[in-house]
């Protein structure tokens, strides 16, 4: 885990009626997270983007997990993603935290890529987009299990 002043846990949450559809897909940013600034972007990122909750929900669905823990980025995934890479916090050609870092903190990024960096500790700011119940909780603390 990379150490944070401040964090978000965007919970990207299909509810399905299968198993492997109904995991959430949790997203980690670092910094400027709280509701004055990234909470405000989240609600009007959602506004629009819930105006077509099925699109939303298959793009939540087909998120690839990926993580620094497991295969590396392939050469391609490091040309595709170089626009989303920051070579400060690592190396994007072998780590995807590096590769996908700027995509932290934007959902229309994160869904656009279709990759996100697992985070196994969520805490801080937490952002819950449920598309099947078309709601946006903000909490502050540790992610419900």
């Amino acid at each position: 885990m990379h150490p944070c002043p401040r964090g978000l846990h965007l919970e990207l949450r299909p509810r399905a009626r299968s198993a492997e559809l109904r995991s959430a897909k949790n997203a980690y940013s670092h910094f400027d997270v709280g509701p004055d600034d990234l909470g405000i972007q989240m609600l009007h990122w959602l506004r629009s983007a819930i105006s077509q909750p099925e699109p939303l929900k298959v793009a939540i669905t087909r998120l690839k997990v990926v993580s620094d823990d497991g295969p590396p980025p392939t050469p391609e995934e490091v040309s595709r993603f170089r626009q989303y890479s920051d070579p400060h916090v690592g190396d994007p050609n072998t780590e995807w935290y590096a590769l996908l870092s700027r995509a932290q903190g934007d959902p229309a990024a994160i869904l656009a890529c279709g990759y996100v960096v697992y985070e196994d500790d969520p805490s801080g700011w937490i952002y819950e987009v449920n598309s099947d119940e078309r709601s946006f909780t903000v909490n502050l603390g540790q992610a419900p299990t």
